[in-house]
């Protein structure tokens, strides 16, 4: 009995004859979350080889602040990457990745508030809420609300 929903699946092991729908999404959910906990660490302990100052603003914390910032960013985009999977199969990966790296990162390099008004979408990006922690954490900014106006 073969079932429609062949964009969750994963055709090459052929999960779907050993797996009901329910179980396959549970994996497809639970699976990324476990991997992105330990490759965003390894990813932050590069970070502190490079003797990156994870301590300038919170001390000690600093680093666990860093690596649960990279968890929760390799997670809003990776689960992005799996629901475009899901959708629209991996032949549109490409293009997706092109427009969702270049509405990210445009956001990201300049404050929002100096861009126009277009770019307020911005303020729910991954990019932009991750650059924004790294300043914190490793130059010891203060972020602000709103720019302050030069005597």
């Amino acid at each position: 009995m073969q079932t429609t929903h062949w964009g969750a699946r994963v055709t090459a092991t052929q999960l779907e004859d050993h797996l009901s729908f329910v179980s396959l999404i549970a994996i497809r959910l639970i699976n990324p979350f476990i991997i992105y906990f330990f490759l965003s660490l390894f990813y932050a302990f590069v970070s502190l080889a490079f003797q990156a100052p994870f301590g300038r603003y919170y001390g000690n914390s600093g680093f666990v602040i860093y690596w649960m910032m990279s968890w929760m960013a390799m997670t809003a985009l990776g689960f992005a990457i799996e629901a475009v999977i899901t959708i629209f199969t991996t032949q549109f990966i490409a293009f997706f990745l092109l427009l969702w790296i270049i509405a990210n990162d445009s956001v990201a390099s300049l404050p929002i508030e100096l861009l126009p008004n277009f770019f307020r979408y911005g303020y729910a990006t991954p990019f932009y809420n991750v650059s924004r922690t790294v300043r914190t954490v490793l130059f010891n900014t203060r972020n602000q609300s709103k720019l302050q106006s030069f005597p």
